[in-house]
């Protein structure tokens, strides 16, 4: 993790931020000095998202209200990233709501002499499962009592949801040849019971995966196996998914026509089912196609669906990805008080 966030610092130099202040003489309403403070507002937000922390890191547009010398925003910036402490969110609510469940049913096992209960199985699995993208150690302990619990039981199907779990944990990590592995230990239990979703979902996982690794073609026809899956047993949220899985990898190969096609399929299935969050997400998508076609008015467009339903769903964290996408369109079109406005935004 510590490894992801020094990449991207390392992002930090590579869009052209200097970090000699000294040398430069930028005055505040310059495009440079916008553009600058704009992508270092970018750098920050992942560097933020990817890992909550304790303390929100000033944005780019904190140093503009601050008015701050440039160099004097730059050093503030280095004195926050190391006072840095990680947190992790998730949705404590419904966690708790979990463990309180848990904790009346292994008191009802204990006064039966057993605690072997399957669905005290399914909650450690779903417990874990609210872990998993924020306290990657927190997962790894539930995931491991239900797989404990699910051998006992020799209960298949938790034992194959473990294993899945277990691979998105190593994902999380970056251990992708472990994630690989516990992927295709869960999916060769799913077979075995016949659990088509989970097997569809098994495919998606070890697609993303092999999409991280570089293998676009094997991505693909994981990704392929997936939706037609999807596609026999009727799981419209998980055909969208498929879909927009598989126009991130057409992107990718700068297909970008057929990018399109795909995530307007997974737009139009989640209209249907009124799945507006990742309606939001497949917008973002569409509208990133535009930008790289340099179709910038359609893509700004987009982006601002994309932000009225996140706005809706109060999702903080896409309306922060989603004006700092617009910031760019703005600032490509030289429309500087427009980019100013989405500034103070982040």
């Amino acid at each position: 993790m510590l490894q992801s966030i020094k990449n991207y610092k390392n992002d930090a130099s590579k869009s052209g931020l200097v970090l000699q202040p000294s040398l430069i003489n930028l005055g505040d309403d310059s495009p440079l000095f916008l553009s600058l403070i704009h992508q270092l507002g970018i750098v920050l937000l992942k560097i933020y998202y990817f890992c909550p922390v304790k303390i929100k890191l000033l944005s780019s547009i904190n140093f503009y209200k601050m008015n701050l010398p440039f160099g004097k925003a730059i050093l503030v910036l280095a004195l926050l990233c190391n006072a840095v402490h990680f947190s992790y969110s998730q949705n404590q609510h419904l966690i708790d709501s979990l463990e309180n469940v848990l904790k009346k049913l292994e008191k009802q096992k204990k006064d039966a002499a057993s605690i072997k209960d399957i669905s005290i199985v399914n909650i450690l699995y779903a417990i874990g499962k609210e872990y998993l993208n924020n306290n990657p150690d927190k997962a790894m302990d539930y995931t491991n009592r239900s797989l404990t619990l699910a051998e006992q039981l020799n209960y298949n199907k938790g034992i194959a949801n473990a294993y899945n779990s277990i691979g998105v944990i190593n994902d999380v990590l970056s251990n992708y040849p472990n994630a690989i592995a516990y992927y295709k230990k869960s999916l060769k239990i799913r077979e075995d019971i016949g659990d088509k979703g989970g097997i569809a979902a098994t495919y998606s996982n070890i697609g993303i995966i092999r999409r991280k690794q570089g293998d676009l073609p094997e991505a693909l026809k994981n990704h392929f196996k997936a939706l037609k899956i999807r596609e026999d047993i009727g799981d419209k949220m998980g055909i969208a998914s498929s879909y927009n899985n598989i126009g991130i990898i057409l992107k990718s190969q700068r297909k970008y026509e057929e990018a399109l096609s795909n995530y307007q399929n997974a737009l139009k299935i989640q209209q249907e089912i009124l799945d507006k969050k990742n309606m939001a997400l497949t917008y973002n998508n569409i509208g990133i196609v535009y930008k790289i076609l340099d179709s910038n008015d359609i893509a700004l467009k987009i982006y601002l669906a994309s932000l009225k339903i996140s706005e809706e769903l109060g999702d903080k964290k896409n309306i922060a990805y989603l004006n700092s996408n617009i910031g760019n369109i703005y600032f490509k079109k030289k429309n500087i008080p427009k980019l100013k406005t989405t500034m103070l935004l982040l």
